[in-house]
């Protein structure tokens, strides 16, 4: 079937030029006339709306510069051999998003039968080709995310049964089946299949069927099996739209950190009736019964004091935990406060016999070296990093940054007080060195040489 023109047109006084360009111009999907050598030689505001360009620089660019993946389709046409040709390809755009169009590509013979000029029509199909994509890319991602989240994970259509699981739900639950061969099961088969691994067996379907009635979100419901595991889980519905189209279970093993709260609880609770005895000691901190900073100070007067007479070095490592307070706004004051124990003991545990050990600060620690080296203090100090950084801490790892200051040889002290706060002085500058460094190390400042103090006449 050929196009044409009624006479009608002509005796309106409407050219079919005029006709042309209004059609050109005000068509709904992109238009173009192209040059036999495939530049653009006129594009219409949707083309140009399409590709976020301007007449002015589209006019610039040649068709094999719009499509940036190969379209052998294209040759054809523009060489002549090809009337008319339809293709998809991916095309540039302005702003450098990617666009997929649908393009139609007509040429039209001079004279000599040859290409005078072509016509090109452009739609962009960019969602559709999306669309069609999505489900297939959507299931690989889901299957690849399953594999390596390290949770149980079991996933239910609107009406219960199984569409995907991961390995792990399956080695949670001692099923020996792969997790494909559960594709299909009703949650009702695989409840009463595991039941028998909980201390409560009959009571689990029974919660299960409550869950999925109620179709609100469950999140850390605490579960205890019966070989003493202790598993957290989650419910979550699907909804599209008003309907629930399915749910999606989450198994987590918590074993290792239920045990280490207990341990902690109990090594807290042992510390405080430990502390009964301790609020009457004046010199002892109340919550770790290490020595306090009164009792500190007494025993630097009397080391430097003997160091003096002696003519030995003294060293003071200042410990500070890394980011206490804000570990104490996340778990509580009372985790924190076993915290501030556990590393009390750690320190109880490390120091040598002839060295002091006390609690001067909220998170805050000082040990007295006598007779060390500087080169030696180091060392004893990263020995006290390490032991703090290795131990099993169960919420989140514990670090500590540590300064270390020290005095020489001593022949004489003029103010002793002043020299025991200089010292403490010192100790905190490297600590806050360290900080600055990136916490979890140990800085040494240079030695300290006492500073005899003049008194003013009376």
């Amino acid at each position: 079937m050929q196009a044409g023109l009624s006479p009608a047109l002509f005796d309106a006084g409407i050219s079919p030029e005029v006709l042309f360009e209004h059609a050109f111009s005000h068509a709904p999907i992109g238009m173009a006339v192209l040059a036999p050598d495939g530049r653009f030689l006129a594009v219409n505001a949707t083309l140009c709306g399409a590709l976020r360009i301007s007449a002015d620089q589209l006019l610039r660019w040649q068709i094999r510069e719009l499509i940036l993946s190969e379209a052998s389709e294209l040759e054809p046409v523009l060489t002549g051999a090809q009337e008319r040709v339809r293709f998809e390809a991916r095309c540039r755009r302005r702003d450098g998003q990617p666009m997929w169009a649908q393009i139609d590509l007509t040429f039209i013979q001079n004279a000599d039968g040859g290409p005078q000029f072509f016509i090109m029509q452009l739609q962009d199909v960019t969602v559709r080709r999306v669309s069609n994509r999505a489900p297939h890319q959507t299931a690989a991602r889901l299957e690849s995310m399953l594999m390596y989240l390290n949770e149980a994970i079991v996933i239910e259509d609107e009406l219960g049964r199984i569409v995907e699981a991961n390995q792990l739900f399956c080695d949670t639950f001692h099923i020996p089946a792969p997790p494909a061969a559960l594709i299909g099961m009703e949650w009702s088969e695989s409840a009463r299949d595991i039941k028998a691994q909980f201390e409560h067996a009959d009571a689990f379907p029974e919660r299960i069927a409550a869950i999925i009635a109620a179709r609100e979100p469950v999140i850390a419901e605490r579960l205890k099996t019966v070989d003493g595991r202790y598993l957290e889980r989650d419910f979550l519905p699907v909804w599209v739209g008003s309907q629930c189209g399915g749910h999606i279970w989450i198994y987590r093993d918590v074993t290792d950190q239920i045990q280490a709260r207990q341990a902690l609880a109990a090594q807290a609770q042992a510390l405080a009736r430990a502390n009964v005895t301790v609020n009457e000691q004046p010199d002892r901190d109340a919550l770790t019964g290490l020595a306090n900073r009164r009792a500190l100070f007494d025993f630097l007067y009397s080391i430097i004091d003997r160091a003096r007479r002696t003519r030995t070095p003294i060293s003071l490592v200042l410990i500070d935990v890394d980011n206490f307070a804000a570990f104490n706004e996340t778990y509580g004051t009372e985790i924190g406060d076993a915290v501030i124990q556990e590393i009390a003991a750690i320190l109880r545990r490390t120091v040598r016999g002839s060295d002091f050990v006390a609690r001067v600060g909220g998170e805050e620690f000082v040990v007295v070296l006598c007779g060390a080296s500087d080169e030696q203090s180091l060392h004893v100090a990263e020995r006290y990093r390490l032991a703090i950084a290795a131990a099993p801490w169960p919420h989140q790892s514990i670090t500590a940054s540590l300064g270390v200051a020290s005095i020489g040889a001593l022949s004489s002290v003029s103010d002793v007080d002043h020299t025991c706060r200089e010292l403490l002085l010192a100790a905190d500058r490297a600590v806050d060195r360290a900080k600055d460094k990136g916490r979890n190390r140990v800085v040494v400042e240079p030695p300290l040489h006492p500073i005899r103090r003049r008194h003013a006449a009376s």
